[in-house]
């Protein structure tokens, strides 16, 4: 007989039990893994598994009387139809854990005068064990490292780690080799004052290595471990890779050059076999005296936090840093912008074709469900070049199921789409030579068909997210500058109104590497999120105004930025300025041309001319006469109008 997992009423009770026998008053669940993946694997899936709640930011506090879930205000929807509310209250920050534990802190003390708060220390990294740390400290409480996490005992079929294959990355796609990577990384470790450099992040490994995976969903990475030696005494730098030796394929084992030194962890699926191979590396290497470089954000806790007492006796010690790898590739070569401009020309092409695929299913009344909606475009990516699966889960939102910023549907959640209401659809690709993220939002069928009160509201709400659109896709800054400076640029036209959005403006997006990348961001600079880098020449970062009224509609649109050097010959600064990547058409029907300026509704028809001079030729007969409409110059859309206001 097959075991069954608890329902949650059994697994709270049951983690309740487990944390009483460890002496424990309460524990903090994070949705992490220890590589703080922001997709993660099945196995690391303790949040969801524990409170239903599948989102992909998220917290949860168990205490002996009570529990609560957060998350921020993406999910508060999909948090209220995911968790038992019976068992789990469901807040969204601000409302913090800080905030909660204070709030209830009476009743532990009340049992314990030091309550004992556990966290994974597996799972979170080294500035999250701080911040709970401090918090507890402040509150009279104890933190206690957890290396075995009791939920895993609770957790009956828990999945096995991934182990998909690793394949070579070539130098056509990552443009500069291994080996010089890893004399640039070095470099900028002795930098630092230090010899030494952990690396735990998927992508800053993928990246340094030229290899990709398939461990993580949307994500084509590798989960291993590494540690990079800058090299002493004119030695050269060298990197130990701790990775299962028989999931890479010969092209990629033989791409790795002498100074990479693979450690065999065993066969497919060993994770703990890994782990503890690279903890005693780690131990040796700690006792040798190293002056060992981390990052805070990304190591976790229980990696590093066992080496202070031997790192101490031996003279070394840990240096707090970023991981340079992180700024290192955030900035493409030349190959990689060569490859981002190529890959959302394809992009575009899938994207067009399914524009025109709706509105011909809107003609003939065969209007799709979100789900098979979705679907559609998936198939239509993975037919372009160099197209091998989707960037993260596509967001196919239609009517108020667009005013849920992160929506998913599901066959049980799906609604067809209907004419007259708005459509959302925010997607991307994973190419071999780039990744894809852009948003577009339509009106499905014509006009006419819209209600008129509503329609009069989308389309100003749609006007003013376009106004920021424009405003930030043709901002001229100063070298220097940091997203958190442009971020207003975005938004001052629906501030005017006094309308707003709840997300980021804009983030990075790697190489056929993450979606989400930094260490830049555009976006408004909230107390606890990191502050952005500066804008570099070579950085990819998205431009995604929105608004969202709940109930009724929600609008995005989005496309990928290009950072470049923008020289003229009266400038006192070095000056940067964008390119747009993205080839998509922006819908006419949602547009109010009063709301435009000139200046506006000329680079609306400049952005349409080089989208239909790109896209066309490559297009059916039908797809070209949708996508001649649709790029049709506002400019005598404008003409028209006002022709006809005249003759009144």
């Amino acid at each position: 007989m097959t075991s069954q997992a608890p329902n949650h009423d059994d697994k709270l009770t049951l983690l309740r039990k487990i944390l009483a026998e460890r002496g424990l008053d309460g524990m903090i669940i994070l949705h992490n893994d220890m590589y703080q993946n922001e997709y993660l694997p099945p196995a690391a899936q303790q949040l969801a598994f524990l409170t239903g709640f599948t989102g992909s930011a998220g917290v949860a506090v168990v205490l002996p009387e009570r529990a609560a879930v957060f998350s921020d205000g993406r999910y508060t929807l999909q948090m209220a139809e995911q968790v038992d509310q019976k068992r789990f209250e469901c807040l969204s920050y601000p409302v913090n854990t800080e905030d909660y534990l204070t709030k209830y802190w009476r009743e532990l003390t009340q049992k314990s005068r030091t309550p004992r708060i556990g966290l994974d220390a597996m799972q979170a990294s080294l500035s999250l064990r701080d911040l709970y740390s401090n918090i507890l400290t402040k509150l009279g409480g104890e933190l206690v490292d957890l290396y075995e996490n009791p939920i895993h005992s609770i957790w009956p079929g828990r999945p096995a780690a991934p182990a998909a294959q690793i394949v070579a990355h070539g130098l056509d796609y990552a443009g500069v080799a291994t080996r010089d990577k890893i004399a640039q990384i070095a470099q900028a470790v002795t930098t630092e004052g230090a010899d030494t450099c952990l690396l735990t992040t998927p992508e800053s490994i993928m990246w340094l290595l030229n290899v990709r995976g398939g461990d993580i969903d949307y994500n084509p990475v590798a989960l291993s471990l590494a540690v990079l030696h800058c090299g002493k005494n004119g030695l050269p730098a060298l990197l130990d890779w701790f990775v299962e030796a028989d999931r890479l394929d010969a092209t990629a084992r033989d791409s790795l050059p002498s100074a990479i030194k693979l450690h065999d962890t065993g066969p497919y699926g060993t994770e703990t076999a890994k782990i503890q191979a690279f903890k005693t590396h780690l131990a040796q290497l700690a006792a040798t005296g190293i002056k060992l470089l981390v990052e805070k954000e990304t190591a976790a806790s229980g990696l590093v936090l066992p080496l202070e007492t031997s790192l101490d006796a031996s003279g070394g010690k840990i240096i707090y840093g970023r991981d340079p790898i992180t700024a290192a590739k955030a900035i493409k070569n030349p190959t990689e912008m060569a490859g981002a401009q190529a890959a959302h020309k394809q992009d575009g092409m899938a994207m067009c074709q399914y524009l025109a695929w709706l509105a011909g299913c809107a003609e003939r009344n065969e209007l799709p469900d979100e789900v098979a909606a979705a679907d559609y475009l998936k198939n239509l990516r993975l037919q372009r070049n160099l197209c091998v699966g989707e960037s993260f889960a596509t967001i196919s939102g239609a009517a108020h199921h667009a005013a849920v910023v992160h929506y998913h549907a599901t066959p049980d959640s799906a609604i067809k789409l209907s004419k007259g209401e708005i459509y959302l659809v925010d997607s991307g690709g994973q190419y071999l030579n780039a990744t894809t993220d852009v948003t577009r939002t339509i009106l499905i069928g014509q006009k006419s068909e819209a209600d008129g009160d509503k329609l009069a509201a989308m389309q100003e709400c749609f006007t003013r997210v376009l106004k920021g659109h424009i405003a930030l896709a043709t901002a001229r800054f100063p070298q220097g500058t940091s997203g958190v400076h442009l971020d207003g640029l975005a938004r001052a036209a629906l501030w005017q109104v006094g309308l707003d959005y709840i997300h980021g403006t804009g983030h990075g997006v790697g190489s056929y590497l993450a979606v989400h990348e930094g260490p830049h961001s555009i976006s408004t600079p909230y107390p606890q999120r990191k502050a952005s880098a500066a804008l570099e020449p070579g950085m990819l970062v998205t431009n995604e105004p929105g608004y969202y009224r709940k109930g009724a509609f929600g609008i995005r649109i989005e496309s990928m930025l290009l950072v470049r050097r923008d020289a003229k010959p009266k400038d006192e600064h070095e000056m940067l300025a964008f390119d747009t990547l993205t080839l998509v058409p922006i819908d006419h029907q949602l547009i109010d041309l009063e709301l435009l300026t000139a200046t506006e509704i000329a680079w609306i028809d400049a952005y349409h001319r080089r989208v239909y001079a790109q896209i066309a030729p490559e297009l059916n007969p039908s797809e070209q006469t949708w996508l001649a409409a649709a790029t049709r110059p506002l400019t005598e859309t404008k003409a028209e109008t006002d022709h006809g206001k005249k003759s009144q």
